[in-house]
């Protein structure tokens, strides 16, 4: 009797409902949907857009505009029912959308069904002190050699205090390079990117934060230059390593020029923030952090340079009153730079 249709044939066009989109972590996610037919194939696409493509862009693994989609897959069918599948390779902290297609077994294409959206999980920015050195030579380059970077990760950004004391006013920048590992026969090594311009106070300190990615290697060589061929009479470096940042730009920055004054600093949920701070002057003092949960080095060579750096990681997030607090007075200021960055 041909004009029969047997339910669950490969005679009509196969239903799909109910499709769910749940994030299971920062970069994967649970697709799926429901299906009246056992057999064919479903499709999936995870894009950005909440714009469904059409039956073929998702057997094609496309978005609607026919770009290559996040992500995408298929499976095959052998039953009714819920299916699921896990989506990989999505990027922490974004919306998704997940649009699937069910084609069976007579090539008939299901409608195509789209997910409420969905935010991948945001992970957490980590910040590790990973060394400070300081040289109290008169020079316009400085070569600092076996700085510890800490722990290699596939994430790893390396974040970069330089500072120093010049007589004038022309020094409004350095140029800082880190070669991860040192190698033989490589002069230039990684030109870092700043993150907070030169810093310089009425004493002529100046300090400034930079940073770039370092995915291998544990110890490797800092050179900071100061611009236009500016002589320094001290410089000091402060390094740390940071973990889970979603992009090397400063959610929020702030300096001070006094013996440092406090500063309120954005600082996102999850986030972490960086005091760097240097001085030079003429008697012996130490420098208290306040609103910074760690305090990372804070040293005094040659009872003239002053050079000190903190950090906070922060679950809450808020707006963070950071300061230090030196315990002798400064003839004339201190230069203190503050970043803060978002998963």
């Amino acid at each position: 009797n041909w004009s029969t249709t047997e339910p669950n044939t490969i005679d009509a066009a196969p239903t799909l409902t109910l499709p769910p989109g749940v994030q299971t972590g920062q970069t994967t996610a649970t697709v799926g949907a429901t299906t009246d037919q056992a057999n064919g194939t479903l499709y999936w696409v995870v894009t950005t857009g909440a714009t469904p493509p059409s039956a073929a862009q998702v057997k094609a693994g496309q978005d609607s505009a026919g770009a290559a989609a996040t992500a995408s897959g298929s499976q095959a069918i052998a039953s009714t029912g819920v299916k699921t599948a896990n989506a990989t390779g999505l990027t922490q902290g974004t919306t998704y959308y997940a649009h699937l297609m069910h084609e069976d077994a007579g090539t008939h294409q299901s409608n195509v069904v789209t997910s409420a959206s969905f935010i991948t999980a945001t992970g957490a920015v980590t910040i590790t002190a990973a060394d400070h050195k300081v040289s109290t030579a008169d020079a316009v380059t400085y070569t600092f050699t076996g700085v510890n970077l800490d722990t290699a990760a596939a994430d790893r950004k390396i974040v970069i205090g330089a500072s120093g004391r010049n007589g004038g006013d022309t020094l409004t920048t350095f140029t800082v390079k880190l070669h991860v590992p040192t190698v033989a026969g490589d002069p230039t090594g990684v030109t870092m990117t700043s993150v907070i311009g030169v810093n310089s106070d009425t004493n002529h300190n100046r300090s400034c934060l930079y940073i770039c990615d370092a995915v291998s290697g544990t110890s490797g060589e800092v050179v900071v230059t100061a611009a236009n061929g500016c002589g320094l009479q001290r410089c000091g470096i402060g390094v740390w390593k940071m973990t889970g940042a979603t992009s090397s730009t400063a959610t929020d920055t702030d300096i001070s020029t006094a013996d440092p004054s406090a500063v309120t600093l954005t600082v996102s949920a999850n986030g972490s923030a960086i005091g760097y701070s240097f001085a030079v002057m003429g008697s012996a003092g130490t420098n208290t952090w306040t609103g910074l949960t760690t305090e990372d080095f804070d040293e005094v060579v040659e009872s003239t340079v002053c050079h000190s750096g903190a950090h906070v990681n922060s679950a809450a997030g808020g707006n963070l009153s950071l300061q230090g607090d030196w315990s002798v007075a400064l003839s004339a200021g201190a230069s203190t730079v503050y970043a803060s960055w978002a998963p």
